[in-house]
This record gives C-alpha cells, structure tokens and sequence, in this order.
C-alpha cells in the first residue's frame, strides 16, 4: 500500500480472490487461498472491466468473462514482485495510458 500511496494509486481493496467486491472500483487480489496463504498478486479494475496477471496467466474464474487483459508476461516467474507490478498496472489505467505501461516492459515479455 505504500507504494499505491506514494503514486496516488486509488486501490479500493487487497484481499484474497475468494472475497472480491466487484462493485469496488479498483482491487489488488491475491490468488491465494486465506487458509495456506498469499501466493501471486494481479490487479482488477471493475470501473473499466479489465484485469492484469503479471505472469500473464489464463484469466482465473473470479474474474468475469467480459474483463479484457493481455496475455503478456512481464514478470520472470522466479521473482516475486507481482504487488508492485499490480500497483503500477493500475496507475498506468487510472492516467489513461496502459500502452506505455506495456512499452516500459517489452524487452522482459518478448524474452520469455
């Protein structure tokens, strides 16, 4: 959150994906499971119906089929730094400029 905050990241909720609200504007989930525990972040816009999987994994069955996402891995599946890269996805949506979001990362997903 401290990132989100030091941005001007509006982030509404982070939980778990069992508990998104989808009347919250933009979320940050985590793929987890609440009784093992964290495990992979992503982050969810219900405002533009859009999500984000650093991974760039198959969208999971929490989110509705009608969010748009691209299946682009910008993030090496050995590091864990899926939160920040959440936390920048949104910032980049919420200026109107997820082109140049996808840009600063071109060099990592097309080396995948």
């Amino acid at each position: 959150m401290k990132l989100a905050n030091s941005l001007g990241v509006k982030v509404d909720q982070i939980d778990f994906k069992q508990n998104l609200d989808k009347s919250k504007d933009y979320c940050i989930i985590n793929m987890g499971n609440p009784m093992i525990g964290g495990q992979h972040w992503m982050a969810v816009s219900n405002k533009h119906k859009a999500y984000f999987d650093p991974l760039g994994l198959p969208r999971p069955r929490v989110i509705p089929k009608d969010y748009s996402y691209r299946e682009i891995a910008i993030q090496n599946p050995r590091f864990g730094h899926c939160g920040q890269y959440s936390v920048l996805w949104l910032y980049y949506l919420q200026h109107n400029q997820l082109d140049k979001f996808f840009k600063l990362f071109k060099d990592q997903y097309d080396n995948f």
